[in-house]
């Protein structure tokens, strides 16, 4: 598999175009360069899968429900106060995930689990101010709750998730539909906690981010059910998405040589038909797709090629294995 930077493929363009190289992405001309490279890895291989972006590393720290808090609300506000007798640490109220808190000290409210859409600072560890999704209608004085952890972002570099485990053990991996929302996915999912056995993944949502900040950018969603009781850890195998390159370092890594070929003469395409007017340059655009969706075909990991794992008795040797797994494909 290659690994290539953004120079060495700015480069490779300029060489294409009968430019000579340079040592840095400075003038315009680079720029629109650097850009339709970063169109054609789009283009190449983020609108397919890849058996070679198949990655198994993912692992994701589940947060355990959070108790001993109390809530303060303001009548038709979304502002409240989230408050601990000592412990309440940053993590708790912001991160990469959508903290919700339930307020189940509430005689009305004690099955209304509340999306914290920002939170402040932890003040001397004891309490934040928080704006929580909508406007809530009522005033709650001190009032006993929990923060639950049951919605997490996943990385940009994660495209789809494929598999996910937990302590070896697979869980129940459900795609959902993008418009669903968490609510509609797990009905009442606080009424149940432990460790997880079905994950959801669908959809772009944001975190609870610090109030001081800007919205971060939506992210791949992933709902965990039911709500995690402790901290555990969920692996997850997934297709990676390419991070764009943004400087003359930035590195397109685990791209075998050939279509890396592709995405650089369909860059050269671009980048010819734009900056050069050269229009004629189109069809080495249908020409790398035309190699891409055939290289495609090659990686693609056609099942009748995959080999199964034999029992260790059918060989005749009379050695028993009683784990494994006997006559399943790999994959």
């Amino acid at each position: 598999m290659a690994s290539v930077t953004a120079l060495e493929l700015l480069n490779r363009v300029r060489l294409f175009r009968r430019q000579p190289t340079t040592n840095v992405i400075a003038t315009p001309e680079d720029e629109v360069t650097l850009n339709a490279i970063n169109m054609a890895i789009e283009d190449v291989l983020s609108t397919r899968k890849w058996e070679f972006d198949l990655r198994t590393d993912g692992q994701l720290a589940l947060r355990g429900r959070f108790d001993g808090v109390s809530i303060v609300t303001i009548a038709n506000s979304p502002l409240a106060t989230i408050s601990r007798s000592a412990g309440l640490v940053n993590a708790n109220v912001f991160g990469q995930y959508v903290v919700r808190v339930l307020p189940d000290g509430s005689s009305d409210y004690a099955n209304t689990s509340l999306r914290i859409e920002k939170s402040a600072v932890v003040a001397a560890g004891v309490s934040s101010a928080v704006v929580l999704e909508v406007v809530f209608p009522d005033t709650l004085s001190a009032t006993d709750a929990e923060l639950h952890y049951g919605e997490y972002i996943l990385p940009d570099t994660v495209a789809s998730v494929v598999r996910a485990s937990y302590q070896e053990h697979p869980l129940t991996l459900e795609q959902v539909d993008p418009k669903v929302r968490y609510s509609e996915i797990f009905p009442r999912p606080h009424v149940q906690f432990g460790p997880p056995t079905v994950i959801a993944v669908g959809g772009f949502d944001l975190p609870t981010y610090l109030t001081t900040d800007n919205a971060p950018p939506p992210g791949l969603r992933m709902a965990i059910w039911p709500i995690p009781d402790d901290e555990y850890i969920i692996n997850y195998s997934y297709y990676y998405r390419h991070p764009e390159l943004t400087v003359a370092t930035s590195t397109l890594e685990g791209v075998p040589t050939s279509v890396v070929n592709d995405i650089v003469l369909q860059a050269t395409s671009t980048v010819m038909m734009t900056w050069d007017q050269n229009f004629a340059a189109a069809h080495f655009t249908d020409l790398s797709r035309e190699q891409a969706a055939t290289k495609h075909k090659a990686y693609g990991g056609s099942i009748a090629r995959r080999h199964t794992i034999k029992s260790f008795e059918r060989g005749g040797t009379g050695r028993s294995l009683n784990d494994g797994f006997p006559g399943r494909l790999i994959g």
